[in-house]
């Protein structure tokens, strides 16, 4: 504080202390805290300090300062400290009281400070004092030569504050103004010197980066003024008033609602990383090993589905329906696969045509509801267009009751999924169709809460699995959305054949079996036709093929064998992929265990709501049936999967499974 700027307030606060006598009824209301100012004047002795005793303070350090820090001044100092965090980091304490107390006192404010400035100073100014008990009675007793130590006090703690704030955000700030922070430098360069008085808002880049965003443009016009204003908090930064290194650089500024682009666009976007459900992703680790069509099988199948998604006409709800075990999710997998390998444009090195994926599972707990699914799309779609992200975060900041699980799946669906891509429509005019792939719809029910050990009503997963296949079809029909096609595949139950049959949903589906005309010979395509035993002799010739290459010696089976073995899979690939892993578990000579035992060891796998790894499960089992739990299920890996890894979950490989365990065989056919 300059020795003017001392004079002024000296001046200012000795009138305004000799007029309060005679002006008291014209003295301003202040805060609550006012009306307990009158404690005796040996209760507000004790809160002074000394200059002494102050300038002592300063300047002791370690555990002579600890020693010497009186219960009095600590109080000044935290309240330096917490007006950082809650009042204003930046505010002019000198200048701040000088403006409070001469309010107080009756004065008239300043015409020449804006009213917004002169509340900020008000503001902090009472803010101070109601941190402090009894301050506001010891103004009343000082003067001003007295005041000065506690100033010195406050802005020495607020100081502090700062640096331990802004010290924190070096590194983030850096991540921010740099695009590479291995190989770029900042211009102009920090100069290399023990002062600091150049590396803040003296910099030239890192004051306009420390520049509240709506005085930015204010600043590029006069750089030295912009600093002085930040330095002498003219523009100060307040929770309203966001530093620019904050937004986005081509974000423009909206004053009504600075939210627009704050944090890049990414606070929005990181509460949705926080929800998603990365395990429904079609190549998550969480699925794997990834069921997928081996080359050369389902070529017509593929074939007609590819065609169907390069359909610009109009977009499409693509139904692949079949029993279990007929391989839904490979193909699934393989058509998303294709989708992410194809761009949307030319030009462009991250835009796919796969918008998102979400692989249902009764397994996992946020796999076999829709609570998450659009917020999972949602993540992809982000990911894959950064063009909708600003948006996307806007809307999740004004809603955040969005992302909850519980939350409306229509207002969901508009807002994460619809509004998104209506921004993409004039870019994807001219392109392929953007497509969707959902796997395992019949997988999205409940099963059971483990905290009231009661079933859910399935009528409630049916009518949710039901308003998602009406919003597919709302979505489709909106003409201000690109054209985007949607594969969802799952099993024919009679509530999603109900729902694809409704009358808003049906001019919108593309259902596969379906049959087609090649050569004056109708066909069908489908996942079980007469083609699929040509597919399953290969998958089977292919498979053992792979094992002779790991066991050598291992006989091959003729093709009488072969053809055989595929004709008596039924056409369900299930079947076929089992009978593998078991000739593969057989090879390999595992001590064998009963069919009882083994049976009970699948049972607890199968039931679990949630996945568990070995040792749990073995301690679930208790002491008797737990203590062989490694090798009795090892022997059935041709049906879970067992990581070797022992910190994994142990997973069942097909929803038939459960379908197996939940229907028991007698237990003599166990014996």
């Amino acid at each position: 504080m300059s020795s003017s700027d001392s004079d002024a307030l000296s001046s200012a606060y000795n009138s305004n202390k000799c007029a309060s006598s005679s002006n008291s009824d014209a003295m301003l209301p202040t805060s609550n805290s006012e009306k307990h100012t009158s404690p005796s004047s040996s209760n507000a002795s004790k809160k002074r300090v000394s200059t002494d005793d102050i300038l002592d303070n300063l300047t002791a350090t370690g555990r002579q300062k600890k020693m010497k820090l009186s219960d009095v001044l600590l109080e000044y100092r935290m309240a330096g400290r917490k007006a950082v965090l809650i009042l204003n980091p930046f505010a002019s304490v000198s200048l701040t009281f000088h403006y409070g107390m001469m309010l107080d006192k009756g004065g008239v404010s300043n015409s020449n400070i804006s009213d917004e400035q002169q509340a900020r100073y008000r503001t902090f100014y009472n803010g101070i004092l109601d941190m402090v008990p009894g301050f506001r009675a010891t103004l009343d007793e000082i003067s001003y030569d007295e005041l000065k130590p506690y100033i010195t006090v406050i802005n020495s703690a607020m100081s502090s504050q700062r640096s331990d704030d802004f010290a924190s955000l070096k590194h983030p700030m850096l991540e921010y103004i740099l695009t590479n922070r291995n190989s770029d430098t900042l211009q102009p360069p920090i100069p290399k010197s023990s002062c600091k008085s150049n590396q803040g808002t003296n910099h030239p880049r890192l004051a306009r980066e420390l520049c509240p965003r709506k005085w930015l443009d204010k600043f590029d016009i006069d750089v030295d003024l912009g600093i002085q204003h930040l330095q002498d908090g003219t523009w100060p930064l307040l929770s309203t008033n966001w530093p620019s290194f904050l937004y986005a650089a081509d974000a423009i500024y909206d004053s009504e609602d600075p939210n627009i682009g704050l944090f890049r666009g990414h606070a929005g976007i990181r509460k949705l990383a926080q929800v998603t459900v990365k395990g429904a992703e079609h190549d998550s680790r969480e699925r794997l090993p990834h069921p997928q069509c081996l080359e050369g099988t389902r070529v017509d199948l593929l074939k007609y589905i590819y065609g169907v998604l390069d359909d610009r006409s109009k977009s499409r709800l693509i139904w692949l329906h079949g029993t279990v075990g007929v391989g839904k999710s490979a193909v699934a997998f393989t058509v998303a696969e294709r989708m992410r390998g194809l761009k949307v444009t030319g030009e462009t090195n991250v835009e796919m045509r796969l918008a998102g994926t979400f692989f249902f599972s009764r397994k996992h707990t946020n796999r076999r509801t829709t609570g998450r699914f659009f917020a999972a799309l949602a993540y992809q779609l982000a990911s894959n267009f950064p063009g909708v992200r600003t948006h996307m975060n806007k809307a999740i900041l004004d809603n955040p009751a969005l992302l909850h699980p519980d939350g409306s799946l229509r207002k969901q669906m508009e807002a994460l999924f619809s509004r998104p891509l209506r921004q993409l429509k004039s870019r994807l005019c001219d392109c392929p169709p953007l497509a969707f792939v959902i796997d395992a719809l019949d997988e999205c029910r409940e099963s059971f809460d483990q905290s009231t050990i009661e079933p859910f009503d399935e009528n409630k997963s049916e009518i949710e699995l039901a308003e998602l296949i009406s919003l597919f079809a709302q979505a489709l029909r909106d003409p201000d959305l690109p054209v985007t096609h949607i594969l969802v595949t799952s099993r024919l139950e009679a509530h999603i054949y109900e729902a694809m049959q409704h009358k808003d949903v049906h001019p919108l589906v593309c259902e596969i079996p379906v049959r087609i005309s090649g050569h004056s010979v109708a066909n069908t395509i489908s996942l079980d036709g007469a083609d699929v035993d040509e597919d399953i002799y290969l998958f089977l010739q292919h498979s053992f093929r792979k094992l002779q290459s790991c066991f050598p010696t291992f006989p091959q089976p003729t093709k009488v064998q072969l053809e055989r073995s595929a004709n008596r899979t039924g056409r369900r690939f299930i079947v076929a992929s089992t009978m593998m892993k078991f000739i593969d578990d057989r090879h390999r000579a595992h001590a064998r265990t009963s069919d009882y035992r083994a049976y009970l060891h699948l049972s607890v796998v199968a039931a679990l709501s949630d996945p568990l790894p070995m040792p749990q499960i073995s301690e679930l089992l208790g002491p008797g049936e737990g203590r062989d739990v490694e090798r009795v299920l090892v022997q059935l890996r041709s049906v879970i999967d067992v990581p070797t890894d022992n910190n994994l979950p142990v997973n069942i490989c097909h929803s038939s499974v459960r379908d197996y365990v939940s229907h028991p065989p007698t237990a003599a056919s166990l014996k």
